[in-house]
């Protein structure tokens, strides 16, 4: 069947494949301020998991930090956000989805080379 995905789930129809790993986040509207990890990224887009997300449409300043100390500054859009009351966060996190706007050629290359180690 098309579109189909073995265990029920979703089709995946995303035009970029997403990678499932933790990076850390500097991020904010006037300059990186606040700090958060990453659950997936991808060439244009990635999810941040924070307690302080801003509304849809909301650009932000991100510096993207990899484990092997990897730098990148880019700025994301704002997609969507879904914010847990306090009482829930050990059950559900709250996350955004950003949209990153003009990705440098760097942070091309660097996902590029993670898409063909996978």
């Amino acid at each position: 069947m098309p579109g189909a995905v073995a265990g029920g789930g979703k089709p995946d129809n995303r035009l970029h494949k997403r990678l499932t790993v933790r990076f850390t986040v500097s991020f904010g509207v006037d300059a990186p301020e606040r700090t958060a990890f990453t659950g997936n990224v991808s060439e244009h887009g990635l999810l941040l998991n924070t307690n302080h997300v801003y509304p849809a449409g909301t650009v932000l300043k991100l510096k993207i930090e990899t484990p092997e100390h990897q730098i990148f500054p880019l700025v994301g859009q704002v997609v969507w956000a879904k914010k847990v009351p306090q009482r829930l966060l050990r059950i559900r996190k709250s996350a955004m989805g950003l949209y990153i706007k003009e990705p440098s050629p760097n942070w091309r290359e660097f996902c590029e080379s993670w898409d063909s180690r996978g």
